[in-house]
Formats: C-alpha cells, structure tokens, sequence
C-alpha cells in the first residue's frame, strides 16, 4: 500500500497533503524489534549515568527508559510499506540498532565477534 503524502504544486514547491497518514498502517503494527529494544531498555536502566531522574529518589515511580520510549514513538510515526524487512532496516538504522550503530557504541566489539 502506497500513499502519498507529497504533492507537487503549480509553482513546483512540494506541499503536504493533511490526513494523508491517517488511514495507513504504522510500522509498530507489522514489524518492531521487541528482544533488540528490550536489550537496549536493560542497559539504559542499569547504567547510572543513563538514568537522569534518579536523584528523586522514590518520589518518581514510574520512569521509562529512553530508548523504549523513542522506539514507540518512532514505530508509530514510520509508516508501513510492502517491503518489512526494508522497514524493519530503516528501523533500525534510525535507532542505532544495526551493526553501524553498535560499533559506534561499544568500539571494543566488533560486528564479526557478534556473529
């Protein structure tokens, strides 16, 4: 299913189409990585510095790790195409999850030990 959200206008100026999105699937409907952002949520809440709200003490109950939230936010804003393993690289990519990203975040690992 495509839809498109852009149209070109007389004077050449793309101009955005309201509601265009609003009947579409989400990405989060079809395909979302739950063991890799699961992963990413238990390092954030075990690394201290990962953890700005933790001075409150037990004043602030219910905080969730950052990369759970965007992660939500983001599979709920991409949209669904015909190719999911395409979304679901796109995904990833914009995470931070794909092999790129893991060796920016932890230089002393390499892809190839991982596989």
């Amino acid at each position: 299913m495509t839809v498109d959200v852009m149209s070109v206008a007389a004077g050449g100026q793309c101009r955005v189409q309201p509601f265009a999105l609003r009947d579409a699937p989400a990405l989060i409907e079809t395909v979302f990585p739950a063991q890799k952002v699961s992963f990413e949520s238990q390092r954030e809440r075990k690394a201290n510095l990962g953890q700005t709200l933790t001075g409150l003490g037990s004043y602030w109950k219910g905080r969730k790790p950052l990369i759970l939230v965007r992660a939500i936010v983001l599979g709920s804003l991409l949209p669904q195409t015909d190719d999911p393993e395409q979304d679901l690289e796109v995904f990833e990519q914009l995470m931070a999850f794909d092999e790129g990203g893991l060796a920016r975040r932890e230089p002393k690992i390499s892809p190839a030990d991982i596989a």
